[in-house]
């Protein structure tokens, strides 16, 4: 496999819980506070859903990180797990939102499209079919 985990993952994007970022800056990180990481979190964003109600301001529309929430259809047992924790009085949260305690089973993903991607792949295709020069002690096919 060429690359890292962008080829095997499914490119979710969540962003780190606010209570962490309070904290580095309460430990002598200023400007590491949430209040102060959020524009750039939104500066970076390209969100490409619905309208998200009470949290539209914590997302980004212009960026350039493409992300787009889960459409289509849940597995069945996903969607059993949902069911019951809404039973037990979890609320259904957006996990880029104020408040990140709650339900999430599809977190948006990045990038449109329904193929897998790969940074590295993307990047060496233009290079195909150059002779390269291998500096190493291994075999180039």
């Amino acid at each position: 496999m060429l690359g890292g985990t962008s080829a095997i993952n499914g490119m979710l994007y969540v962003r780190g819980n606010k209570r962490d970022f309070d904290n580095w800056a309460a430990l002598g990180n200023p400007g590491w506070d949430y209040e102060s990481v959020l524009p750039y979190f939104k500066k970076a964003e390209g969100y490409r859903g619905p309208p998200l109600g009470e949290t539209e301001e914590y997302h980004g529309r212009s960026g350039p990180l493409t992300v787009v929430p889960k459409t289509g259809e849940h597995l069945e047992f996903t969607s059993a797990f949902k069911h019951a924790g809404l039973q037990l009085g979890f609320r259904n949260i957006d996990p880029s939102g104020p408040d990140q305690i709650g339900e999430l089973f599809f977190p948006p993903h990045l990038f449109n499209t329904f193929v897998q991607y790969s940074m590295p792949l993307d990047a060496a295709m233009p290079m195909k079919g150059r002779h390269l020069m291998v500096i190493a002690p291994l075999t180039a096919t």
